[in-house]
């Protein structure tokens, strides 16, 4: 029997179900390394580099739109550009390689805690190769971060975002520089803000990026205009294996059987901000599991959000209480069958969640 067949669900807020959650092998395919700092690590980067930057770059969390008078899409559009604007704010604080290996070992010690055991981790050159920091430097930090990481338990690899709202001459030219790092790169993404841009001016970097060997993703971002149709146009230009985020599925039926049919991942991130009541698109994220979408949940950027890492994450979601413990323990399943790990280490982690899982519903767990 698979793990979603076993249906027993323990009581909301069940401090066995902590339990169960906090111990349970997890992976992550949508993190932004960028989006990990704290309001706490903004500030000692920035002392640390003789950075002067406005307050708001070290506020704690991303605030809630105001509703009145807003339109879901006007405030879904809100939301995106101030919390761009935050992130791109508080990364300009990193300037060395040091910076970049002391923020990855920080958020994979914070994994390893959490029983985090893989993660697949985004982040952006092109802005930090705009400010004057060197791609090299870049990429030395992450890359020994990622070493320290595995020592402790906590593995991962990193995908290369691109801009959409940089010029495609940009994306090709960070395609450049990146060759010599090209073995240490899973894949390649596009996020920031894609309002205004067309999806099809990137067809030729994500050609080349595939004829390079890399994985593919893309950003849709949740319930901006034309958001379905952009996922439509990712798969079918693109060509990508991932959607990061991908709710809007559910707002064509077309477009759902496509991405279901074809096997798409979709990296949903049900977090939430100061002022929201809990977490947010976990209706839409049952919904995606129901139509057989191949979904996962991913905490995106737990610096900025109020539902911070995975582990809290997690645990919160199941307080909302859509879940039992078996399809919390699938969507990891799912996680680590879908992830660009090896072959091996995939199959390693799986039978690691189905031996959890077995271990907990012995009679000595109640």
């Amino acid at each position: 029997m698979g793990l979603a067949g076993r249906r027993r669900v323990r009581p909301v807020g069940d401090i066995v179900m902590q339990d169960y959650i906090a111990g349970l092998p997890k992976a992550e395919l949508h993190l932004h390394i960028e989006g990990t700092l704290t309001p706490d690590q903004r500030r000692d980067f920035a002392a640390r580099n003789r950075i002067t930057l406005p307050d708001d770059a070290f506020i704690a969390k991303t605030p809630t739109p105001a509703a009145e008078g807003q339109s879901p899409a006007d405030m879904a559009a809100w939301s995106l550009a101030e919390f761009l604007r935050l992130y791109f704010l508080g990364l300009e604080t990193l300037r060395t390689a040091e910076d970049f290996r002391d923020m990855m070992v920080a958020h994979l010690r914070n994994c390893a805690a959490e029983n985090v055991v893989y993660s697949e981790i985004m982040f952006d050159p092109q802005a930090h190769t705009t400010r004057g920091v060197a791609f090299e430097a870049v990429m030395e930090g992450l890359l020994e971060g990622r070493r320290i990481g595995r020592e402790f338990g906590a593995d991962s690899n990193v995908i290369l975002c691109v801009q959409w709202d940089r010029s495609p001459e940009s994306a090709m030219a960070t395609l450049d520089t990146a060759k010599p790092f090209s073995d240490e790169i899973v894949g390649l993404g596009l996020d920031s803000t894609a309002v205004g841009t067309d999806t099809s001016d990137f067809e030729l970097v994500y050609n080349r990026a595939e004829d390079e060997g890399y994985r593919l993703t893309a950003h849709c971002d949740c319930d901006i205009p034309g958001a379905a149709q952009r996922i439509r146009d990712c798969v079918e230009i693109l060509g990508v294996e991932r959607i990061d985020h991908g709710i809007n599925v559910l707002d064509d039926p077309d477009v759902l059987a496509l991405v279901r049919d074809r096997r798409i991942t979709c990296t949903v991130c049900p977090t939430w901000r100061i002022g929201d009541p809990g977490p947010r698109r976990i209706t839409q994220l049952k919904a995606m599991r129901q139509a057989g979408i191949v979904v996962t949940m991913n905490s995106d950027d737990p610096g900025y959000f109020a539902s911070r890492t995975m582990g809290n994450m997690v645990s919160e979601i199941n307080r909302a209480g859509l879940f039992t413990e078996a399809e919390i323990a699938q969507f990891m399943v799912t996680a680590f069958e879908h992830s660009w790990a090896p072959a091996e280490t995939r199959a390693r982690h799986v039978r690691s969640v189905h031996d959890y899982v077995a271990a907990f519903e012995r009679p000595s767990h109640g």
